[in-house]
């Protein structure tokens, strides 16, 4: 009984170390806080929706098909809403063949943010 009950304590833990997602440093700080115009902005003043990539508007799709993202892809991307600036689209893009990542910040036009 004590073997069987080691096995399944053993096998669930080595389940949930199989599935334990890396965090970046790039997405930890993205979770922490936003920065906007060079002013940190706590994360409570923000509300972040994740999005699936292929819910994106149209606009912001055919800005990621533009000459200046080729070769990128979508990692992540969430629909942010600060409480006193306009709401946008960040989304993490990741370029495989060199391992590079890039965070684009994008309104509803697919018009680029700084």
């Amino acid at each position: 009984m004590k073997r069987m009950l080691s096995v399944f304590v053993l096998g669930l833990a080595g389940f949930a170390v199989a599935n334990a997602s890396e965090i970046t440093s790039t997405e930890f700080k993205a979770a922490q806080s936003l920065e906007i115009n060079n002013n940190w902005v706590a994360q409570d003043t923000v509300k972040r929706t994740l999005v699936e990539p292929l819910d994106l508007p149209e606009a912001v799709h055919a800005t990621l098909k533009g000459d200046d993202y080729l070769g990128w892809t979508i990692l992540s991307a969430y629909y942010v809403e600060p409480v006193e600036k306009d709401s946008f689209y960040e989304i993490t893009l990741q370029r495989v063949e060199v391992q590079e990542l890039k965070v684009v910040k994008m309104n509803a036009d697919g018009r680029v943010i700084e």
